[in-house]
């Protein structure tokens, strides 16, 4: 349509359409969107941080893993440090590198570990630990360690391997600072 067209269809419009045009008032419905998408907006914001406080804190993610040696490394693997005795031997998670994925073959089945309170093992198959846990002991043929089948709040039915305190790393390293 051009301007001329324009100008002579113009009077063929109804005034009570001019007089409504000329009236027009905006209505609220975009304030009522953009209110509820800034409500939307912050519930989502309000979420994002609460999430990132509680994983800041250590709350409620997986526990991270990392091979070495076709071993798995643990987070705080060197604070735990559970004990278990054994036919009169104390055995202590193996020092940093505790989490493995089969059992050596040969490897025979001892017993189920009984947690118990306190600092040191005294009977036979008994578990004292940090943490509550329920276990599998399995003895391996060729080597002086026991794999335990463990189930704790942050394991589940993991082999972790124990080896003897008095042959532990960290047990040479407390004898070398006594020393």
């Amino acid at each position: 349509m051009t301007g001329l067209e324009f100008i002579e269809n113009i009077n063929y419009v109804d005034d009570d359409l001019i007089f409504e045009a000329e009236n027009w008032v905006r209505s609220n419905d975009h304030k009522i969107r953009y209110k509820f998408g800034a409500a939307i907006l912050a519930a989502c914001l309000c979420l994002t941080i609460g999430l990132t406080i509680n994983y800041a804190r250590g709350g409620n993610h997986p526990i991270e893993e990392e091979e070495l040696n076709g071993c798995t490394l643990i987070p705080g693997a060197d604070e735990i440090y559970p004990t278990i005795m054994v036919n009169g031997t104390l055995y202590e998670w193996l020092f940093g590198k505790a989490i493995i994925d089969e059992l050596p073959v040969g490897s025979t089945y001892y017993g189920k570990i009984r947690h118990t309170d306190g600092t040191t093992p005294e009977k036979d198959r008994e578990f004292v630990s940090t943490f509550s846990a329920e276990g599998r002991i399995f003895v391996a043929p060729d080597k002086d360690l026991l794999y335990i089948e463990l189930t704790t709040d942050w394991l589940e039915k993991r082999l972790v391997t124990f080896e003897p305190i008095a042959t532990s790393e960290r047990y040479q390293a407390q004898l070398g600072l006594q020393e």
